[in-house]
Parts: C-alpha cells; structure tokens; sequence
C-alpha cells in the first residue's frame, strides 16, 4: 500500500497545527494565524472560515461516521484547543457556542469520546480534566509535572492513556481505580493513540521511535530510528493502517506496526495527522501553510487464483494466477473498500457497492448505499454491509436485501472482522456493551437465535464454521488471554482447544479449523472433538512451523490445500497444510462412512483415525467409530462401542453414547422420552447418582424398589450402613422383593426388544 496525494495546498501565512475530517469529507484546519480554514470534499480550494482571537493547537470534529446525521444530532459541532487555555464548542459555520476556561496555560491536546459524550484535554499546567460534551467540569483526572502533550480514549471511554515523559500511563476514570503505567521511550512521548477497533495503543517519540503496545502495557511492535521525531501519529478507523507523521514526512504502516510505504513533504515539517470517516484518505497539515490528501492505493486482495489491486483510487486491476490478461475495472468514485471472496469481488465506494462475479467481471450488480461502507463481510451466498445510516443490512450478490438485523448497543462503526462473523445462516457479534457476550441472529430474518453465548472472559475474536447445514453450525472464539475455545450453536457449551492463539480461520467449505500460535500453524481436523471425547484432542491438532517466514504474523484466510498468511511487510505468504481433514470431513457431512474409513486406511494416519472417531461419535455412527477405536488401539472403548451397537432400541444406543461422551442429561432426557425408564435410571446407578436416580424413579412411579435394591447391594459389598434420611424413608415404605424385582427388569427387556422389532417392520 502507498499514499497517493491528490490534493495539496498553501493556503496560510503560518503552520497548520491541527487537520480534522467532517463526515461529509470535508478537511478542516485551523492554523498558528489565527485563522479556520475549510477544504470542500467537492475539490474546491480552501476557504477561510472564520478569523480567531487566540492561536489554535489543535481541533477534534465530533464522532458520526454517518454523513446523513439523525435529524435534530448536533454532529457539526467541533473543539478548538486555544493557546489562551481555552477551549472552544464551535459549529460549522464557524460560530462560537461556547467558550471554557479550562487551564492555566496553552491547551495542548484536546479529544471527544467515542460516544461524543464527554471531553478530555490536556494543558501545559500537567492537568489532565474530563468535561461534559457541553463544557462542564467533571473531574481532573491526574496532575503531572510537566505538559499533557497528547491523550487518546479507550474504546469503551472508560480509561485514556497519556504521556509524561518517556512514560504512558493508562487512567481510569472510575473513582479510586489505580493507572498503569510502563516506560515507553527513552525520550518524551510527543504523539499517542488508541485504535477503537483494534485496541492497540500507538505511540511516538522525541526518540524517533513509534511503538504499538496492547492495553496491558506489553510491546508489540517497536520501529527502527527515523530521520527525526515522531511529531504525529493515528490509527485508521478499521484498525488496518498507522499513519507516522516526522518533521518531514509521513510513514504508513500496517496494524502490526511493520512500515509500508512513505511520502516526503520536503521542506515542511508534518505536525497533524487525520484519517477520513471511511479509513480511505489521509491528511496532513504542517509548517509552511501545508495541506495535503492522499488517497490509499496498492491495497490487494486475493480469492483462489484470482487478485484485485487497487492501482488508482478509482480503478482496479484484476488478475488471474498463470494467465497474462488483466481485467481493468472502473468505478466512478475512490473506492474505500474492497472484499474478495466465495467468487465475489466487492467494491465500495461512498455511494455504492458493486459486485463482480469471476465469471463475468463487465456486468456488476451495482447496489446504492444511504452512506459510507464502512464493513464488508462475506459468505457462501450473502454478504454483510454496514453503513452509519442504514446500519447493518444482509444482501445477496444479486442485490437483493435479505434482512436488517438489529440488536441492543449496535454501532456499525465498531464492527470490524474480528468482532463479527458471517456464515449463511448466522450472524455471530461481540456484544459491544459487554464484551464477554456473543449475539447470534439469523439471517434469514434478521431476529436473535438463542440466548447470547457468555464467556468467563472478554471476547476479542469470534469465527463462525462455513461449511455444513445450520445444525452443524460452530462458532470459535479467542479470549482476552488468548485462549481458543469452540462450541456447537445448537448445544452450546465452549470447550477450550488451545493457548496463546493470535489468528483463526474456518476452511471456506468444511468444518476444519487453523489457528496461528508462537510462529506455528495449527490446524484441528474435527473441532467438535471436545463433545464427542476430550482425550482424542490431542491427536486431532496438527502443528506446522511456519516462523521462517518472520514474526508477528496473521492467518488471513485458510483455502483449500493453504493458509493465506501475512507478513508485517503485507506480503501475503501460502502454506499448504495437510489435505486429508478436508477430505474427512467433507466425506463425514455427506455421510460417505465407508470411504472415510477407506481414506484413514490408505494414509495410515493416527491423528486422522481419531479424526474420525470424534466425527463418527458425533453422528452416532457407532460401527465406524468402533472401527476408528480399533485402529487406534484403545480397546475399552471398543467394548463400550460394541456393547452400544448390541443394545436392541436406536434411543437407548443414542442414550448410552451420550453416556459415554459424559452427557447424562441428555442420556436421561432420551430414555425417558422412549418410555425406556429402568435404563433412565440405570445410567444413574452405574454413574453412582443415587439421588437423582431415586429421584427419577420417585417421579416415573416405577423402580423405586430397584434403586433401594441395588442401593442396598453397593452399601452390603462396601460394608457400610444405610445413613441417608431419603433412602431411610422410602426403606420403610417400599417391599424389596429380589425376584420380583429381576422379574420386572427383564420383562422391560423383552419389551424394549419388541419394541425395537416393531420399529424395524415400520421402517
């Protein structure tokens, strides 16, 4: 990716101390003379708005991605941070609202929230204060000795992170909450930011050094020396790109950190930086009356054997692997987003999202849009698009709009690919109000599936499975501690699969997973192995080193045979990985039982036979899984599996496999529902649950001599008494008769096995 300046311009006498975007792309800036100046998203050249009685630091445009705000929202107002240590509401028209006196000294660094409810600055006094969104004092956050040169807020406007000196302290706001703090840089931190979607925090030195840490303080990345110091620095909305502004040029680099490219504004020195509402331009303000927007180009995205690289804002270059034609493609504004995948390339600009097949790339369907894309998400037969004004809407690629899900705290511009998740008939969300809360809705009708799925820990990253029917639906979550956990949709319940997992992907049609941890691949051949039986876990996960490729990488998609990795450079990097879990997986979902075993036998792969044993268990397939025990050698569960498949009624084999997978409720559910009470209670006695299965038998009014019976048996071998008050109670109560009692056990047998015929001469 490279910046491509378009526009470029000198309009004041003096700097320009601080560039801020509208949502309607307009630039604005205010200037070391005094003077506000506007720049027309129309390409018109800069007008002077308004003349100011006082220097200006900087300026921050209240938060709306939308450029068609809700009527009656005040989102024209901005901040001006004066040097009179004042700062200003203005409005559009370059009108004063209001003016607060707010410290003694210049105002160095001055910010909205996320939510546009509440306002930071910071001042050459040291102080730190906290304002309402009309100017009033809430609180003076810290006090230091020496300036707040710079501030940013968390996501969740419950922190903001600050400078002083070479260190970065990260304070709360809530009352008693204690900052943390590290050592930075070996010089005084000049610039800083917090990106909302990738919660990193950015920072930049005197040292001529940018670091990306996370919000515990630890290093992510650190730059090498640049030609002078960092005076400037922000995160792109999505979280995708850093800008790095210097005395004399500006750095774009990616999430990791890692530089991209450069421009050079020769004989300027560069001190603002503002990404566009849509994360597609950049400006830039400086000494020498500069002014400058470039728009983003050279981004690439790639399906298969195909790849699409934007070579100009509004022209995009289309090209097939092992073939020498290009398709050029023109759209008829700078495109701000691009996604390519399930055949699909799509393309958004301000306006509108067009859609290209790989069939026929001169026939878009082209789709107008109320606002600024700002997420593109795709499945096998839908896509998402988000958008300020419309919000979330789920169309197909002919067009058509399927539906609008709509949920509690929904803002379109907090979604990004890691916090949301689409698959054909899910859609999977962090709750963004509380991030250990994942929402599931339909999207066929837009409505919630379930109740939310709730986690220990914060959620960061959530995938949903593409492949398969909506009962076979998985989602896989990493966690705050970087922990991978998966569960089945229908029957949630979040089993941990592994640690220290920075990056996941579901293959693109079957139910495989890879997971990129410590420079290794790894990759789960039967992700539902923690329902089916834990032990196989191990033997189910593949490991390939990939760390000759460098650090810090990320799993961008995985395809069929590859992983799609990226190097903090951008360069995207194949790995092929083992093609047999595929192969095993797609055979499993369309039930080819036999040709599974077949595949396990020609490649003689233990992790594979456990692969199938966890599938068949899953899908009740007991014959195959006896099989895939037998070759793994684990007799045991050979015998349990035989005894299972001899059992005369299919509820009772589906019962005792729920048994052997550690379910007994659902074993105790399934038997009662088939009337098959003695074997409900049975699953109790042998799992020593004596209170529950007296308790069934007192409720099914049948078997409650049964239960004193064996009770009494277990208490006799062990040699000791009978001490619960229950037991001791229903003793009294009930006759134990030993041959009645065998008698009635195996009359039910006999039952359940003509039960069992009747069904087969059914069928």
């Amino acid at each position: 990716m490279r910046l491509q300046v378009t526009k470029a311009a000198a309009p004041h006498a003096e700097g320009l101390t601080g560039v801020a975007w509208t949502a309607g792309n307009d630039v604005w800036a205010c200037s070391e003379d005094q003077a506000l100046w506007r720049w027309p998203a129309e390409g018109n050249p800069p007008s002077k708005v308004c003349e100011l009685d006082a220097p200006c630091s900087s300026l921050h445009w209240y938060p709306c991605a939308s450029r068609k705000p809700q009527p009656g929202a005040t989102t024209d107002v901005f901040l001006l941070a004066a040097d009179d240590g004042t700062f200003r509401l203005m409005r559009a028209n370059g009108r004063e609202e209001k003016r607060v006196d707010a410290h003694a000294g210049p105002l160095t660094a001055i910010q909205w929230n996320q939510e546009g409810t509440a306002v930071a600055t910071g001042g050459q006094d040291g102080a730190l204060k906290i304002w309402s969104r009309s100017g009033m004092l809430r609180s003076v956050l810290a006090q230091i000795d020496g300036p707040v040169l710079c501030l940013a807020w968390s996501p969740d406007a419950a922190a903001l992170v600050y400078p002083r000196g070479g260190l970065l302290l990260v304070a709360p706001l809530a009352a008693g909450a204690r900052p943390l703090q590290w050592r930075a840089h070996d010089a005084p931190i000049l610039a800083v930011d917090w990106s909302p979607a990738a919660d990193k925090i950015a920072s930049g030195g005197e040292d001529a050094i940018y670091k990306v840490w996370d919000t515990d303080g630890r290093p992510l990345f650190q730059s090498a020396p640049l030609p002078s110091a960092c005076t400037a620095l922000a995160w792109a909305p999505g979280g995708c790109h850093l800008a790095v502004a210097t005395r004399g040029a500006v750095y774009l680099c990616e999430s990791s950190g890692v530089f991209a490219s450069h421009y050079s504004f020769e004989g300027s020195m560069v001190r603002s930086v503002a990404w566009s509402c849509d994360g597609s331009r950049l400006a830039v303000g400086g000494a020498g009356g500069l002014l400058a927007v470039g728009h983003m180009v050279k981004r690439r995205v790639e399906w298969g054997s195909h790849s699409a690289l934007l070579a100009e804002p509004a022209r995009i270059r289309v090209q097939e692997v092992g073939s020498a034609a290009q398709e050029e493609l023109e759209v008829r504004e700078a495109v701000v987003a691009m996604s390519f995948a399930y055949d699909h390339l799509l393309v958004a600009t301000a306006h509108q999202v067009a859609i290209y097949g790989v069939a026929s790339w001169n026939t878009p369907v082209v789709v107008e849009v109320a606002d600024t894309p700002l997420l593109l998400l795709q499945a096998e037969r839908l896509f998402l698009l988000a958008d300020p004004s419309a919000g979330v809407q789920l169309l197909s690629y002919t067009g058509r709009t399927l539906a609008t899900p709509k949920w509690q705290g929904l803002r379109p511009e907090a979604l990004t690919g890691a916090n949301c998740s689409l698959s054909n008939d899910t859609l999977a969300v962090v709750d963004r109000l509380d991030p250990r809360c994942v929402r599931c809705l339909s999207t066929a009708t837009g409505q919630p599936v379930g109740e939310p799925l709730r986690h220990s820990q914060d959620v960061l990253h959530v995938a949903l499975s593409q492949g398969g029917t909506p009962a076979e639906r998985r989602l896989a979550l990493i966690d705050r501690n970087r922990d991978l956990y998966c569960t089945a949709l229908q029957s949630p319940a979040l089993g941990r699969l592994g640690a220290a997992v920075e990056g996941l992907a579901w293959h693109a049609a079957a139910d495989v997973l890879l997971g990129l941890a410590g420079g290794r691949v790894l990759q789960w051949a039967a992700p539902g192995v923690l329902a089916a039986d834990p032990s196989l876990l191990p033997a189910t996960t593949a490991s390939l080193d990939v760390s000759q490729h460098g650090p810090r990488l990320e799993l961008v998609a995985y395809g069929e045979p590859a992983a799609t990795l990226r190097t903090p450079r951008g360069t995207l990097v194949h790995v092929a990985v083992s093609p047999y879990p595929l192969a095993l997986a797609q055979a499993a979902a369309a039930g080819r039982w036999e040709a599974a075993t077949r595949l396990c036998r020609c490649v003689a792969d233990d992790g594979l036979w456990a692969a199938l044993a966890a599938r068949a268990l899953a899908a009740r397939e007991t014959a195959t899984a006896e099989a895939a025990y037998a070759a793994l050698g684990q007799v045991a569960m050979v015998d349990a599996l035989a005894y299972i498949r001899a059992l005369p009624r299919e509820e009772a084999r589906a019962a005792q496999l729920a048994v052997l997978q550690g379910r007994i409720e659902e074993a105790e559910g399934i038997l009662l529902q088939a009337g098959l009470v003695y074997r409900a209670i049975k699953i109790h006695i042998r799992a020593k649950n004596w209170d529950r299965a007296l308790e069934v038998a007192v409720k099914q009014k049948s078997h409650v001599d049964t239960v004193l019976w064996y009770r009494g048996a277990e208490l006799a071998v062990t040699g000791r008494e009978e001490t619960h008050a229950l037991f001791l109670q229903f003793s009294q109560q009930v006759e134990i008769n030993e041959e009645q009692i065998r008698l009635k056990i195996c009359q039910e047998k006999e039952r359940e096995s003509q039960g069992s015929m009747s069904t087969a001469k059914r069928r």
